[in-house]
């Protein structure tokens, strides 16, 4: 007994975003979902029903609605809605649509997560985090995941386990 709640304990932990960070609240327009938290909050669009720009302001910095990354306009894709009552621990939203992205958002611990056709693809560990003038997201993988991108670089195309810095700002 006492060993599988240590097992519990340690999952909640493994895959809870920062601790320090605190749901406060949840609010929808057309295809954005803001998730306000003690520290800042996230601008979730829906770009299309498979793909969705996440964004984190933290606390006294100004969000700025023009990317350099992202240059789909949102589509019109229906109804983003909550999937489950709000009232819960956990928020849901997705379209109306087959085969499209899922949000799902526990308040405590807060945590983000992102699913496919009710499958988990990705979800935040700790989330956005600062240290010292780096400013960090950290993902729970698996084992077998790989990761590309971050511009050219003299590295092999998996960038897995290497620190990069991004210069689009």
């Amino acid at each position: 007994m006492k060993l599988s709640l240590l097992f519990v304990s340690l999952s909640l932990l493994c895959f809870a975003q920062n601790e320090k960070r605190q749901y406060v609240s949840a609010t929808q327009n057309e295809n954005t979902i803001t998730v306000h938290v003690s520290d800042g909050h996230y601008i979730i669009t829906f770009l299309n029903s498979k793909i969705l720009e996440n964004t984190f302001v933290p606390n006294g910095q100004k969000h700025l609605a023009s990317s350099h990354a992202v240059q789909l306009i949102p589509q019109k894709i229906g109804e983003i809605k909550y999937l489950n009552p709000p009232l819960s621990n956990e928020l849901l939203f997705g379209c109306n649509q087959k085969n499209s992205l899922e949000v799902r958002i526990t308040k405590k611990p807060f945590q983000i997560a992102y699913y496919l056709n009710k499958k988990l693809v990705i979800s935040e560990q700790w989330g956005y985090d600062t240290e010292g003038d780096l400013e960090k997201i950290h993902f729970n993988l698996t084992n077998d995941e790989l990761l590309y991108g971050g511009g050219a670089r003299a590295l092999g195309m998996n960038r897995r386990g290497n620190r990069l810095k991004l210069y689009n700002q």
